[in-house]
């Protein structure tokens, strides 16, 4: 759980609570016992609970016997419900919490053990933890999380919570230091509503060869503000300051994924024998619907050798096939005559000019060249 800047709710005397379990299929939803402590010392050695919770990092035997004990403390004081999620087995899979039960809305947490992860385990019991808390006359339930922990928030979209926003400097930390959160909230009625594929999913690695198109990860922090500060990338640009590794990383993590996981931008990275030299996107805006906007860079390096026509040559067939677009667009600076001979030979057709709208990085203005693309014109 994240201690967090309280959002102006005001408490209320809380009655305590007498802890129940709950049954989410196999699932066991049950209150911590004294016994858990050694499964939850163990557990919480995993390096990701460690990064995206506040649990004490190193993770004492002391702390877990704490945090069992504690439990049955929350559930006297009325504020916390805390489950251990158990199989058939009695093992222990994960936790499930909701906290802040005295300020009219809960607050969801969860983490999940290594091995059980992959399985819906979290999403089960939190679905099961959050309807308990709406027949309890709860009129929402929140969910908060780091910016970058794209696995919680995939959780959350499987229970159905709908995506808010960012909250800035919301998350504490155990070293002092605040960061983002990301917030979605949870209504009634959306408990057991269908979920709606991710507008960019299922999405496996394009291949041709030895050009690999993916999806960015935090680890390419370095290999992306390369790309972005190359004076031969930069200069059709109108993006500032040199980006710093620290910055890139938190583009990845942050930016990259809320585009991803919104449909709003596929950001991909190209790679030739698993070093990435280049970036591809596609832009899905609301409207009009059905077309997509190409935009690709690329590190002087790889140039020559046919690596940006294949690399933005399987993202053209994965929109057109994967995403079932109807149209792509690409706008091309009038003086990147790369770029512009790169769409001609990817099929695109020229169809019109744009007077002052493709900005450079020098602060001077230039005009755009619009291609169009459709599906008929590749046959």
């Amino acid at each position: 759980m994240r201690r967090r800047i309280r959002d102006g709710r005001v408490p209320v005397v809380a009655d305590p609570i007498e802890p129940v379990s709950l049954r989410a299929g196999e699932l066991l939803l049950r209150p911590w016992r004294p016994d858990d402590a050694a499964a939850v010392h163990r557990i919480c050695q995993d390096p990701d609970i460690l990064r995206w919770t506040t649990v004490p990092s190193p993770y004492p035997p002391e702390a877990a016997e704490a945090f069992v004990v504690a439990t049955a403390e929350q559930w006297a004081s009325g504020v916390t419900a805390s489950w251990a999620v158990v199989d058939t087995a009695d093992a222990v899979l994960a936790s499930v919490s909701l906290s802040d039960l005295d300020r009219g809305y809960p607050e969801l947490g969860f983490w999940v053990a290594p091995e059980a992860r992959g399985r819906g385990v979290s999403a089960a019991a939190s679905r099961e933890a959050c309807r308990w808390a709406f027949d309890r006359g709860a009129p929402k339930v929140l969910w908060l999380a780091d910016v970058g922990n794209e696995a919680s928030w995939r959780v959350a979209r499987q229970v159905g919570f709908a995506y808010e926003g960012r909250r800035f400097a919301e998350c504490g930390h155990r070293d002092g230091h605040r960061t983002d959160a990301w917030a979605a909230s949870l209504l009634p009625g959306a408990l057991d509503g269908p979920v709606v594929p991710l507008p960019y999913e299922p999405f496996t690695p394009l291949q041709d060869g030895e050009v690999t198109v993916r999806r960015w990860r935090e680890t390419d922090a370095e290999a992306y503000a390369a790309l972005q500060n190359e004076p031969s990338v930069a200069r059709w640009d109108a993006a500032t300051p040199e980006l710093t590794i620290e910055a890139a990383a938190a583009r990845l993590r942050g930016a990259h994924v809320e585009d991803w996981m919104l449909g709003r931008v596929a950001r991909l990275a190209i790679c030739v024998d698993e070093v990435v030299v280049g970036d591809v996107q596609v832009r899905t805006p609301s409207y009009p619907p059905g077309t997509g906007e190409l935009g690709w860079s690329l590190r002087s390096t790889a140039r020559g050798r046919g690596v940006a026509t294949r690399a933005v040559g399987l993202v053209r067939d994965w929109a057109f096939g994967g995403l079932g677009l109807r149209r792509l667009l690409a706008g091309v600076d009038v003086g990147n005559t790369r770029s512009r001979a790169l769409a001609e030979r990817l099929g695109f057709r020229h169809e019109g000019v744009h007077r002052s709208e493709a900005p450079r990085v020098d602060g001077t203005v230039h005009d755009g060249l619009s291609f169009g693309l459709l599906p008929t014109d590749l046959s």
